[in-house]
């Protein structure tokens, strides 16, 4: 599962059922890929979100990026889920969007399209859990 959001204070970052959903995927499966791509992962930062919070535990599982400053700015959400489905937003300050579970070709693109990103993007530093 592959999430691009604007911040972690994103509705389905901050949801309770995803943050279970994640869990569960990552317990059933040990190649399980998790990526979650921030635009902003200052905003939000030091209040409990309990997406973020699980990243936090399960490092391994649960990997979480922010796009540079000075990168341009995607202006769409991207979600993928296996190889087949996808969520797509084209703009961020409109809800419309459109969702596919079953076209491998769609799913590619949106792969392709979060890789980009994702290529360019930075550990958060924001986010990460210090071990002493």
């Amino acid at each position: 599962i592959w999430i691009m959001s604007d911040t972690i204070t994103s509705p389905i970052l901050n949801d309770d059922s995803v943050r279970d959903s994640l869990l569960r995927l990552a317990k059933r499966n040990a190649k399980a890929d998790i990526k979650i791509l921030l635009e902003d992962d200052k905003k939000g930062a030091g209040h409990y979100n309990p997406t973020i919070e699980l990243a936090q535990k399960l490092t391994s599982f649960v990997e979480i990026r922010c796009i540079p400053k000075n990168a341009k700015k995607p202006n769409e959400m991207i979600t993928t889920v296996d190889f087949t489905a996808g969520i797509f937003r084209k703009d961020l300050n409109n809800y419309a969007g459109f969702a596919d579970y079953n076209n491998a070709l769609i799913a590619q693109r949106l792969r392709d399209k979060f890789e980009q990103y994702w290529h360019y993007a930075l550990p958060s530093m924001q986010l990460r859990r210090l071990s002493l």
